[in-house]
């Protein structure tokens, strides 16, 4: 959900507000005269961290445990 909302997100940049401040050249994934701060990188990189904590949880779950060890 969090992927698909970094995706979606920049489909409000056609709005009428974001042509106001960064120009009539905002579109669709085009933000015209304006930049994109470093919390959209940041969210990039917590979603890249979520999918790799995602992927170990599958490793972790599948260890082996040792005989006599108590298995949850």
């Amino acid at each position: 959900m969090v992927l698909a909302g970094v995706v979606v997100y920049p489909m409000g940049w056609d709005n009428k507000e974001v042509r106001e401040s960064c120009g009539n050249l905002s579109h669709f994934y085009k933000l015209g005269t304006c930049q994109i701060s470093w919390s959209v990188y940041l969210l990039s990189a917590a979603v890249l961290i979520l999918l790799l904590c995602f992927s170990l949880s599958f490793c972790a779950a599948r260890a082996v445990h040792p005989e006599g060890s108590f298995r949850i």
